[in-house]
């Protein structure tokens, strides 16, 4: 899959809560001298989304995981630096920036720093306070954001199902949690429970170790366990039925 930044700024631009950067947004002088560019960002309420975008290959083997994990790593670190460059530079985004920003840097607490990878071998793990993410999760959230439940047998049938917004628009921090366990791995995480293990004292003069491990205690797609909760009406209503939900967004002037 093919990832560029400029699909991802239009395809969320059509969430009426995200006020997007479109074109994307570079300077050529930051306060450290040297140019910085941002993939994609937008205003999400009182918070700023940052997302640099990583198009990878597959990986197949550890040492292929291990490789790649040294790029999501520079990627990690691209977007901690353009968090920084916000804060220093400020006035010059302002200037370049296509949508209305607020006159003061945003507080760090609320900028919500993220990275976009076309492969899910690193979803929902987060370092130095930036999320990594799958470009489907990411879409999911902001453009479609129903989640349908079926029991597949003899016949396909529907059960239930429910959206990833507990009101009818998203929010900052219903978006950190759900990076964070995304609906695709949200029932394989609810089936885990710690275990904590030790290892055997050979002798007493031995310092004690022991490690945390997690046990999958039930099957996570088996739905005769769970509550299937049913889909509220406002989620599968047509757009125009509910103008907070999803709109075209048009980029204000500066």
């Amino acid at each position: 899959m093919l990832i560029k930044g400029k699909h991802i700024n239009r395809a969320l631009s059509i969430n009426s809560s995200l006020h997007v950067n479109v074109g994307g947004l570079k300077l050529e002088d930051a306060f450290d001298g040297k140019s910085a560019e941002c993939d994609f960002i937008a205003t999400f309420g009182d918070h700023i989304l940052l997302i640099e975008m990583k198009c990878l290959r597959r990986t197949y083997s550890p040492k292929e995981i291990f490789q790649t994990e040294q790029e999501v790593n520079y990627g990690v670190e691209q977007v901690k630096r353009r968090a920084l460059v916000l804060q220093e530079n400020w006035n010059k985004i302002r200037q370049v920036a296509t949508i209305d920003l607020p006159i003061h840097p945003p507080d760090p607490m609320k900028m919500i720093k993220v990275v976009c990878l076309n492969i899910f071998n690193f979803t929902a793990k987060e370092r130095e306070d930036v999320i990594i993410t799958d470009v489907s999760s990411l879409t999911k959230y902001f453009v479609n954001p129903t989640v349908e439940q079926f029991e597949i047998g003899d016949t396909r049938k529907k059960t239930g199902g429910y959206s990833l917004w507990k009101k009818e628009y998203p929010t900052p921090s219903e978006f950190k949690e759900f990076l964070l366990k995304p609906h695709t791995i949200a029932d394989i995480y609810g089936s885990l429970e710690p275990d904590v293990r030790s290892l055997l004292l050979i002798d007493n003069t031995n310092h004690p170790i022991g490690f945390l491990d997690f046990s999958l205690t039930s099957n996570p797609i088996d739905l005769s366990n769970k509550k299937v909760k049913p889909i509220r009406e406002s989620s599968i209503s047509g757009e125009n039925d509910n103008p907070l939900r999803i709109q075209p967004n048009r980029c204000r002037g500066k």
